[in-house]
């Protein structure tokens, strides 16, 4: 009696606070004047810096992701699946990645890699005798591998934790077969892992998207 009464409490909070807002705005968003249409969300397609501001939202909440994973999972197997040195050195610094505010990694990088002031470039102009600098955070290239630096961290973890609770037996029996490193992981241990690499890319980008701190 106790558990139900406290889902049904739950339930309760959540539809006040949650549903029951978000539905009143989805409901009032097609209504207008004339009545019930769709002709707000046309007039808010319509409009150039809308859709210009949507396409870089993708773009830059795409390749964020993919790089993020590009460069969590090969991390996170590593980790996991060999014995490298200093493998909870790499742990802790993933988390303290993770842990550390998205605008304090965006004001560390300005410092590093600002097109004028950032010391990256002031140290390959006086290596170089270059004009300026190659790195510029202010583009979208530079924004995307900032934002990687939060982001990546989500598919680290999920990916490991999933590769520390897969029982190895699978992967041994396949090794035992003759199967190289290569085939038993790209084989046997990215199919079990699959649902984890999904589900990480999937929060990296909605974490991209909504992260403020770096684009701002």
């Amino acid at each position: 009696m106790t558990s139900k009464l406290l889902w049904a409490t739950v339930t309760i909070v959540l539809a006040v606070l949650v549903v029951m807002p978000l539905g009143w705005l989805i409901v009032k968003s097609f209504q207008t004047d004339a009545g019930t249409s769709l002709a707000n969300y046309a007039a808010i397609g319509s409009l150039r810096p809308f859709r210009i501001a949507t396409m870089n939202s993708l773009v830059f909440g795409i390749a964020s992701s993919l790089i993020g994973l590009v460069l969590g999972a090969p991390m996170a197997w590593a980790v996991s699946r060999t014995n490298m040195p200093f493998r909870g050195l790499v742990r802790a610094g993933v988390l303290g990645a993770f842990v550390t505010p998205g605008f304090v990694l965006a004001v560390a990088w300005i410092l590093l890699a600002g097109p004028n002031a950032g010391l990256l470039n002031k140290l390959w102009v006086a290596v170089t005798g270059a004009a300026k600098g190659p790195l510029d955070v202010y583009t979208m290239t530079g924004l995307v591998l900032v934002s990687v630096a939060s982001t990546f961290p989500l598919a680290f973890i999920l990916i490991y934790n999933t590769l520390e609770m897969m029982s190895s037996d699978v992967e041994e029996a396949a090794r035992v077969l003759g199967a190289g490193t290569a085939r038993v992981t790209w084989t046997v241990t990215l199919p079990l892992a699959l649902p984890a690499v999904v589900a990480s890319v999937i929060l990296m980008f909605l974490e991209t998207i909504i992260l403020y701190g770096v684009p701002a």
